[in-house]
């Protein structure tokens, strides 16, 4: 799990920051964009959610998956 992009704005009054993320993990051929998946950061005492935006295989085979995530937090 690797930070991508981070980006912050007003919504409905109030202060929203949007973080992007991409996870890279074993082919599953089940991961689809509608999933959410779990994790939680080195050191930190709490899980993250992350919202799958993007499934990508990486090299074109059926080694591993790039997830393009996202994870709003206000």
């Amino acid at each position: 799990v690797r930070p991508t992009s981070a980006s912050e704005r007003v919504q409905a009054g109030a202060l929203t920051a949007t973080v992007g993320y991409q996870v890279v993990m074993r082919y599953r051929a089940d991961v689809t964009p509608q999933m959410r998946l779990t994790w939680r950061p080195y050191r930190a005492s709490a899980d993250v959610t992350l919202e799958v935006h993007g499934v990508a295989a990486l090299d074109g085979g059926r080694e591993f998956l790039a997830l393009d995530c996202g994870v709003v937090t206000a």
